[in-house]
Formats: C-alpha cells, sequence, structure tokens
C-alpha cells in the first residue's frame, strides 16, 4: 500500500483503508493501520483524534467518505483565502468542533444495522505543550530537562523511564539536556527521524510550517536515524544537520550555542530563509504572513534581536537590511519587494 501524506485528521478519514480499519475489516487494512500506528509515534495524537472523529461524525462507508471529503474541501475553497493559514492544532480543534455538532445527527441519519465501533484505549502519551509566546522547561522524570519554545508539543509515554526513555517532538523547536544512562539511551522522534544519545545537550527545530528540520548538538554525541541515509548520522559538538522538504541532508559545522539562545527569549537568524524566518515569527507572535512576491521567500538573514522586542521593530530591522517591504494588516503580514 503506497503511503500518503497525513497531518490532519481529515487527512486520515479521506483514506478508505483507515476507514475500514476503523470498522475493524478487512484484515489487511487493519493489520497495515495497526502496524503504521507503531511505527509513527509522532502521530499518536492526530490518529486518535481521526478515530474519534470517524466514531462521531459516523463516516461508515464510501458515501460518507466522499460526502466528508467534499464538505471538507468546501470548507478550505470557501474560507481559506480570507482568514490566516491554521495550524494542525486549530484544525484539529475546529474539526472536533464539527464533529460534536454533527454526531446527534449522525445517530438520526446512520443506517440502519450499523455497530458502534469498539472505544480505543486511553492516551499513551501525556502532552505538553508551550502556548504563543511561551518558553516552556519540563522536568522528566529521569531529571532529563527539555525546554519547548513557542508554539511546540511534546509527547511523553505514560511508562517514560519504565523500560526505555522515548519521547516525541510532535511540533516546534525543544533543547534537550539528557541525563546520562548507559543502559537507557534516549530517542527523540520528529518528522520521522529519531535522534539518539546516551547523555548530552542538543536542539530540535521541526516546526511543521518550516521547510525540514535541523538538528543541533552542543555537548555530547548523538546518532540521528534519518530515513533516508544509508546508515545513522553521528554528530559532534558544534555540528548541525539539516534535513530538508525534499528529503535531502547535509552536516556542517557552526556555532552551535548560536541555536539555543531563544531558551531566554531571544530571536536568532543564521543565513536563515525568509521564509522559515516567518514561520518562527508567526510562532512567536500569534501573526500569518503572506508572501506578494515569492521573489521573498529565500531571501538570507543573519540578525539578533533581544527578549521582548517587538514584532514592528523586527519587521523594520529586516526591512533595512533588504529590499524588502512588510505591512502589518491586523494580524497579517504583507511581504513583497520594495
Amino acid at each position: 500500500m503506497k503511503e500518503q501524506f497525513y497531518a490532519l485528521p481529515e487527512d486520515f478519514l479521506s483514506d478508505i483503508s483507515f476507514c475500514n480499519y476503523c470498522k475493524g475489516a478487512p484484515e489487511k487494512d487493519v493489520r497495515y493501520w495497526t502496524n503504521w500506528f507503531k511505527t509513527h509515534p509522532e502521530m499518536a495524537h492526530i490518529f486518535r483524534e481521526a478515530e474519534q472523529l470517524y466514531k462521531m461524525i459516523g463516516v461508515y462507508d464510501e458515501g460518507y467518505q466522499q460526502a466528508f471529503g467534499r464538505f471538507s474541501n468546501e470548507i478550505h475553497t470557501t474560507i481559506q483565502p480570507k482568514r490566516r493559514p491554521l495550524n494542525v492544532r486549530s484544525v484539529v480543534a475546529a474539526a472536533t468542533v464539527l464533529a460534536l455538532v454533527s454526531v446527534s445527527l449522525y445517530y438520526i441519519m446512520r443506517p440502519a444495522g450499523t455497530t458502534a465501533i469498539a472505544q480505543t484505549s486511553g492516551p499513551l502519551y501525556d502532552t505538553i505543550d508551550a502556548g504563543i509566546g511561551q518558553v516552556r522547561s519540563i522536568l522528566l522524570a529521569d531529571s532529563t530537562t527539555v525546554v519547548l519554545n513557542s508554539q511546540s508539543r511534546l509527547l511523553v509515554p505514560k511508562d517514560y523511564n519504565k523500560h526505555e526513555r522515548k519521547i516525541v517532538l510532535a511540533e516546534g523547536e525543544a533543547f534537550f539536556d539528557v541525563t546520562h544512562h548507559a543502559n537507557h539511551p534516549f530517542t527523540v522522534k520528529s518528522k520521522g527521524v529519531e535522534t539518539r544519545v546516551l547523555g548530552t545537550s542538543f536542539n530540535i527545530q521541526a516546526y511543521t510550517e518550516k521547510e525540514g528540520m535541523r538538528i543541533t548538538l552542543l555537548t555530547g554525541s548523538v546518532s540521528v536515524h534519518t530515513g533516508i541515509a544509508p546508515q545513522p548520522i553521528l554528530l559532534k559538538p558544534d555540528e548541525q544537520l539539516t534535513i530538508t522538504a525534499d528529503r535531502t541532508y547535509a552536516v556542517q559545522k557552526v556555532s552551535a550555542a548560536r541555536y539555543s539562545k531563544w531558551i531566554n527569549g531571544e530571536l536568532n537568524f543564521y543565513e536563515e530563509s525568509l521564509q522559515d524566518i516567518a514561520a518562527i515569527l508567526s510562532s512567536r507572535y500569534d501573526v500569518s504572513f503572506v508572501f506578494t512576491d515569492n521573489r521573498c521567500r529565500k531571501e538570507l538573514f543573519t540578525a539578533s534581536f533581544d527578549k521582548n522586542v517587538p514584532l514592528k521593530k523586527v519587521l523594520e530591522l529586516l526591512s533595512i537590511s533588504r529590499n524588502i517591504h512588510f505591512v502589518q494588516k491586523g494580524d497579517t503580514v504583507l511581504i513583497n519587494m520594495r
């Protein structure tokens, strides 16, 4: 079965094999999705949301599935141009509200003889979020410290540190200061990439809106299983692994400390594209960016800003260094060449 990209509950619900899994037949679909869930722990939250939405909306046959798909497309076609792009969490919340509104209608209209699906098990992970403009520090059971950047999400298994130390950075950016444990390596999974360590400190940036991801090592060593390199990539201090959206990768020497200054509220960009900077600023200041001229997207910037600097000041300084114009209208910032 060819695997497609799943980012939202509606992506799962538009896949007939996933709906078959929810129904419990045929066996090949049940087996496929059971294995898929085990190998994609970073998607556990969205996967469970899709299961719950399936039960509440009642996507029990192809007719329901097609209707849901058409309705979803109509929502995107009608609303998206008039409002800021939605991130995963806001779409999930909206879909959940839609499901709650739809549930009573389903019980009236569901096909005769339809049986209820067994309740899914409780959450396998504790979900920890950092809100807009928030930097949040978490102390795990093994005394490992994780610092989440704005609009980031961490999934920690309920049985963390009992048998193994595996967590998931489902969204955003995090700094990890890992307690050494020779017999229990520490593993972070994000965007299908696994980073394994014994005891070290490193930074992972993996925002959904940013192209690709990057892993920066401050101390110790890490082994990164990318799924695209023929063997694990070993990083040394002051090395950074960058994985692009088209699944290419490269390792370069950097000043690693620069890439964790956000912990103290600072903004630091080093040869960063304006498209990626826009994603970071969107997370920090809760605004959306619209490129009215695509030539701006690949412009590179190196800049540093102190804690609590206003967005207006950031945009002014970026504009001065390049021939780029920013116009803010409410919670939307338009970007074009001068």
